[in-house]
């Protein structure tokens, strides 16, 4: 599960970095370090958003994660 989220922030910072080049916005500066998903959500969050993604399909975790 931890993966999958980290792959959607990864998702989210790429369409960030896009948007900001295809704008200009970026110049020559390199994108925002994001903290670690650890350190963002806490270990309590972390075993409720284990115990509800195995609720659902295997198939779903991303779309529920996403969102």
């Amino acid at each position: 599960m931890l993966w999958q989220l980290e792959q959607r922030v990864l998702q989210v910072q790429e369409e960030e970095f896009q948007y900001c080049i295809s704008r200009g916005i970026l110049g020559y500066r390199h994108p925002p370090a994001y903290p670690s998903l650890l350190a963002l959500i806490s270990a309590s969050e972390h075993r409720q958003l284990e115990r509800l993604c195995g609720r659902i399909p295997p198939s779903h975790t991303a779309i529920v994660l996403s969102r």
